[in-house]
């Protein structure tokens, strides 16, 4: 991947850019559908097979609706966030790992690594555990995985 293209994906995730004041790709996805082109957040989990279960989550921005409401609900002495998630529907989709898969974690100082370096450093979560992470999709196959750099993220 190159860094052009990262930047291009990054820049996605830093303020609601859609008119409903979801970032990425935002989170209309049909049930049992497959998961269209795009740079979606989700909570992923359970890889089996050369793919990984997704359920795709809300990311709203800040500025937006929902994250106003919420910034008004924490009040001042408590820590926020440039986002708020929301995950009212529970649908998991199977979707496939691109061969040349990048991934960018704070385990690794946010530089590339390939799918084998991360699984040995980081342990996938099982079918009853899952992370908060965007995903990139491309040709239907996840080409991108970026961990939020926020603690609260996820």
């Amino acid at each position: 991947m190159t860094r052009n293209r990262i930047s291009r994906a990054s820049s996605r995730l830093n303020a609601p850019l859609n008119a409903d004041g979801t970032m990425g790709s935002g989170c209309d996805v049909q049930e049992d559908a497959v998961l269209p082109d795009g740079m979606w957040f989700g909570f992923v989990s359970a890889m089996e097979d050369g793919s990984v279960t997704v359920d795709v989550a809300c990311m709203f921005g800040e500025g937006s609706e929902q994250w106003t409401v919420h910034r008004e609900t924490v009040g001042e002495t408590q820590a926020w966030s440039n986002h708020v998630v929301t995950n009212d529907v529970v649908n998991r989709i199977e979707v496939p790992v691109g061969d040349d898969v990048v991934i960018y974690a704070s385990v690794f100082d946010w530089e590339p690594v390939g799918a084998d370096e991360a699984l040995a450093e980081v342990d996938m979560p099982g079918a009853k555990t899952s992370m908060g992470l965007w995903i990139e999709v491309e040709a239907g196959a996840i080409v991108t995985v970026v961990e939020p750099s926020s603690p609260t993220a996820a």
